[in-house]
């Protein structure tokens, strides 16, 4: 399986197992630093999850991606030239919780 036939709830879920593996890994449950009880939880069950044999994509299966080629949609829209122009004010004020 390559990334780019996995569904967005699969990737997240690759990501976040993956994320929660380097937790575990660079916070040893012994040298008396606390974490929130949600982090202990999700690194429990990752843990479970593992021991149980359960995997969606093993990361090497995800960094055997083929990339795509450049230019896939080449000619099929086009960049308005105000782009980078500023927001119009009530959207920015929504970004920034205005």
């Amino acid at each position: 399986m390559q990334v780019k036939d996995l569904t967005i709830d699969e990737l997240k879920t690759l990501i976040r197992e993956t994320v929660m593996e380097a937790f575990e890994e660079l916070l040893p449950p012994d040298e008396g630093k606390t974490v929130k009880e949600n982090l202990k939880q999700e690194l429990l069950a990752t843990r479970k999850r593992r021991e149980a044999g359960v995997t969606n994509v093993s990361s090497q299966e995800a960094m055997d991606k083929q990339l795509r080629p450049f230019g896939l949609c080449a000619g099929e829209f086009r960049t308005p030239d105000d782009f980078d122009a500023p927001l119009p004010e009530e959207i920015s004020n929504a970004f920034e919780g205005k």
